[in-house]
C-alpha cells in the first residue's frame, strides 16, 4: 500500500515537472515569436519610411538626361533695319511672355521704343535691353548692363529627348490615355492591376508552378508596379 502510494506520488510530480516545462516552453516561444514581431516590424517601419522618403524625393525629380530642342537664335545688330512691333512679334513667336518680369521662363517689357529682356541662356540669366530709333533701326543693345554690337536671343522651344536613346515624350494624365490602350496593356501585363496593391502574389505563384512544370521561364510574375519600379529606380 505504502509502495502505490509512493509510485502515484512520484508520477503526479513527474507529470507537474512535464507540465511545468511544457508552460516554460510555450511561453519562451511566445517571448520569441513576440520579439520577432515587433523586431519585424520595426525593421518594416524604418524601411517603409526610409524608402519612401527617397522615392518621393526620386518622382519629384526631372528625367534623367533630357535634352531640349530649339529652333535657331535670333540675331539683333546694332544698326539692323528692324521696328518695335516686329521685334514684338518675333518675341512672340519664340515663346517670349509679355507684360511683366519674371525670375524665370523668357519675357520682355515694351515701353514705347524700348525694350527689356529677361531669358535663360545656359546655366545662367540674361537681362537684355533694346533701343529704336524712330526710322525703325535699332541704335542700342545691352546685355546684363554691358553695351554690345549683337545679341542672341533663345530660339522657339521646339521639343524634348529623353535618354541615350534620344526619344521623345510627353506627359500626360491616366484620363487622357485611349480605354482600348489601357485594357490592352493590362490584357498583356497585368490583368489584376486594379485588384492588387502592387505585387501580385497568386500571379508570381502561378508563373513559378508554371515555370517548373515547363522547365524553363515561359511565364513572368511581375506586376506593371514591379515594372515600373525596376525601370525607373533600378
Amino acid at each position: 500500500m505504502a509502495k502505490a502510494k509512493r509510485k502515484s506520488s512520484r508520477k503526479k510530480a513527474s507529470r507537474k515537472k512535464k507540465v511545468g516545462k511544457s508552460r516554460l516552453r510555450r511561453r519562451a516561444l511566445g517571448f520569441l515569436f513576440l520579439a520577432a514581431l515587433f523586431f519585424g516590424c520595426g525593421v518594416f517601419y524604418f524601411y517603409y519610411t526610409e524608402f519612401s522618403q527617397l522615392i518621393d524625393e526620386r518622382l519629384a525629380e526631372q528625367p534623367a538626361r533630357v535634352s531640349a530642342i530649339y529652333s535657331r537664335p535670333l540675331e539683333i545688330r546694332r544698326g539692323q533695319v528692324l521696328t518695335p512691333e516686329e521685334l514684338a512679334l518675333k518675341l512672340s513667336f519664340l515663346g517670349y511672355k509679355s507684360g511683366s518680369e519674371l525670375k524665370e521662363g523668357e519675357w520682355y517689357v515694351r515701353r514705347g521704343n524700348r525694350f527689356r529682356v529677361g531669358q535663360q541662356w545656359g546655366d545662367r540669366r540674361q537681362h537684355i535691353a533694346i533701343g529704336f530709333n524712330a526710322s525703325g533701326r535699332v541704335v542700342a543693345l545691352q546685355r546684363d548692363g554691358q553695351v554690345v554690337d549683337r545679341l542672341l536671343l533663345k530660339g522657339q522651344f521646339l521639343s524634348n529627348l529623353f535618354g541615350s536613346g534620344r526619344e521623345k515624350r510627353r506627359a500626360v494624365q491616366y484620363e487622357e490615355l485611349p480605354v482600348t490602350l489601357v485594357d490592352a496593356v493590362l490584357a498583356a501585363e497585368d490583368r489584376d492591376f486594379f485588384q492588387h496593391w502592387g505585387i501580385d502574389v497568386a500571379g508570381i505563384a502561378r508563373a513559378a508552378w508554371i515555370n517548373v512544370l515547363r522547365q524553363e521561364a515561359a511565364q513572368g510574375g511581375s506586376t506593371l508596379t514591379q515594372q515600373f519600379v525596376k525601370n525607373f529606380f533600378l
